[in-house]
C-alpha cells in the first residue's frame, strides 16, 4: 500500500516505524536526481577561448599553405614547424596571463572590501591560472571565520 511507504530524506516527526530497506543504489528516485554542478565560466572568458582557438587554427592553415608554397620535400615537417613557430605571434597569450592575474586580483579586493556584510560571507573563487593547469581554490572568510584557518588553505586538484 503505497500510504504506508516512507520515501527517502523522511523525517519522522513522532512515533516509531519498523521498515525494510526495499533497495539502495545508483537507480533510487534520490540518487537519479542528483547531478554535478555545471562549472559557471563568464562570457568574455568563452569569447577569448573561441576566438584563440580560432586563430591557433588560422596559423596552423597559414603555415600549411606556406610549407605547401615552398614545396614538399623529405624535410617538410621542420619547416612547417618553422613556420608556426614564426606565426605563433598572432596568437595573443598574454591576454590569457593578463585576463587571469586581473581575476586574482578581484577576487583579493572583494575578499579584502569590509562592506560586504554576512554573518556567513564565504566566497570561494575558482581561477584557472594557465602556468600548469591547476585549479586553486582561494576561499575568503570574514572576521567570524578567521580562527579557521584549515579551511583557508589553498586547495590544488
Amino acid at each position: 500500500n503505497v500510504e504506508n511507504v516512507l520515501w527517502a530524506n523522511t523525517v519522522l516527526a513522532s512515533g516509531r516505524v519498523v521498515g525494510v530497506v526495499v533497495y539502495t543504489g545508483r537507480e533510487t528516485r534520490s540518487v537519479m536526481n542528483t547531478t554535478l554542478p555545471k562549472s559557471k565560466v563568464g562570457l568574455l572568458d568563452i569569447e577569448v577561448n573561441n576566438l584563440t582557438k580560432i586563430l591557433f587554427l588560422f596559423v596552423v592553415v597559414l603555415a600549411s599553405v606556406m610549407v605547401a608554397m615552398k614545396g614538399l620535400d623529405k624535410n617538410w615537417y621542420r619547416y612547417l614547424m618553422r613556420f608556426v613557430l614564426l606565426f605563433s605571434y598572432i596568437i595573443p597569450i598574454s591576454l590569457r596571463v593578463n585576463l587571469d592575474m586581473a581575476k586574482l586580483f578581484y577576487s583579493w579586493q572583494i575578499g579584502r572590501d569590509h562592506h560586504i556584510k554576512g554573518s556567513q560571507k564565504l566566497l570561494f573563487v575558482i581561477l584557472s591560472i594557465q602556468l600548469r593547469d591547476f585549479f586553486y581554490i582561494l576561499c575568503l572568510f570574514n572576521e567570524n571565520n578567521r580562527a579557521n584557518e584549515q579551511h583557508c588553505q589553498p586547495t590544488v586538484w
